[in-house]
């Protein structure tokens, strides 16, 4: 595979990444905070959740907060996508691995 190719390949692998977690994280911040659906949610600490589960509002923020990190870097990635450009796909990716670490140790506690 060329150095292109690889270049192109990495912006999608990380388009589709960032995309997908920034729908999912957005779509729960629209469900919560704007249509204010929270009956499945074991809001209040019951049981063992993360501190964001505390209430509905903390949770919609942490929601759109990862939305808007990640939908940032779905826009890095179409950036890299059009122009090509290494740098910008090395920072981007080196963004998304450390945003989803975060993301996942943050649920952790």
């Amino acid at each position: 595979m060329t150095k292109a190719g690889k270049l192109r390949f990495t912006a999608v692998a990380s388009l589709t990444g960032a995309a997908a977690l920034s729908w999912m994280n957005l779509e729960e911040w629209y469900r919560i905070a704007v249509l204010d659906e929270t009956g499945g949610y074991p809001f209040g600490h019951e049981g063992p959740v993360p501190y964001f589960y505390k209430f509905p509002e903390l949770y919609a923020m942490v929601a759109a907060t990862w939305g808007t990190i990640f939908l940032t870097l779905s826009l890095g990635s179409l950036y890299t996508l059009k122009y090509g450009n290494s740098r910008v796909l090395l920072l981007t990716g080196l963004v998304f691995i450390v945003a989803l670490v975060l993301m996942l140790l943050q649920a952790a506690f």
